[in-house]
Formats: C-alpha cells, structure tokens, sequence
C-alpha cells in the first residue's frame, strides 16, 4: 500500500485479521512459516490476474514437473514453497547489495571523470606554460 511507516502495516494487517475473525473466515494460523498477515490477505485475495502467467510458468508448472515427487503430498509442496520464499528472501538480499555497489561504482566513475577532466586542464596549463617561455617579447 506504499506506508513508510510499518507500524500502519501492522494496523492494517490486524484489521484484516480481525475482519476475518468478526466474520467467521478462516485465518489459517496454522500454516508453518507463514508470513502473519501477508498470508491470509494473499489466501483470501487470491492471485491477481496479472500474476496469473507467471504464476504458473514460474511456480506451479516447474513444482508439478520438476520438483515434486508426489503432487499431493501437502509436505513436499509446503516445503518446495518454503524453500522458494528463503531463496527470494536471499535474492532480494543481493540484489538490494547490488544496487548499492551499483551507486558505489556511479560516484567512483563520477569522480574518475572529474579526475580526468583535472587532468585535462592541468595539461592544457602546461601547454599554455610552455607556449609563454617560446615568447621573448610580450608585445609579439
């Protein structure tokens, strides 16, 4: 929802909880490693049409064809699903220390071709030096 401050999304996440409860909806407390509120918001809102294509491509078909030895063993899939969410987690990690060499590496350059452009007028001095000592007389 773009809060900066995460004490409104834990506000916002217990009014969903509570919503549910005052309605007698699930809140599947008992899934392990489930994110608290994340989970029952996503469960109960489903998967957004746009995510639908790469829903599948990317997580459903490879469990069905890859990865699970047996598609309705509730274990495997909860365990497959477990280990994909701690590989984003991971990626997400690098991914943010990524961006900062990134900026790292953009002040560095800026700071090469601040270098360099010293250099060029320090050459350009020089030159200009030189030219002054090859003049005997000032008024030529």
């Amino acid at each position: 929802m773009g809060f900066q401050d995460p004490n409104w999304e834990v506000k916002c996440g217990e009014i969903f909880i509570n919503f549910l409860k005052a309605n007698g909806l699930p809140s599947f407390d008992n899934i392990k490693d489930a994110y608290h509120y994340i989970t029952p918001i996503l469960l109960h809102g489903m998967i957004p049409n746009f995510c639908l294509d790469e829903y599948f491509e990317k997580i459903l078909i490879p469990l069905i064809k890859h990865e699970l030895a047996d598609s309705n063993d509730h274990k495997e899939i909860s365990f497959l699903l477990k280990n994909r969410r701690e590989d984003n987690k991971d990626r997400m990690v690098i991914e943010k220390e990524i961006n900062k060499l990134k900026a790292k590496k953009n002040q560095i350059l800026k700071k090469l071709r601040e270098d360099i452009s010293l250099i060029d007028v320090w050459d350009d001095l020089d030159k200009i030096k030189s030219l002054e000592q090859e003049i005997v007389n000032p008024n030529e």
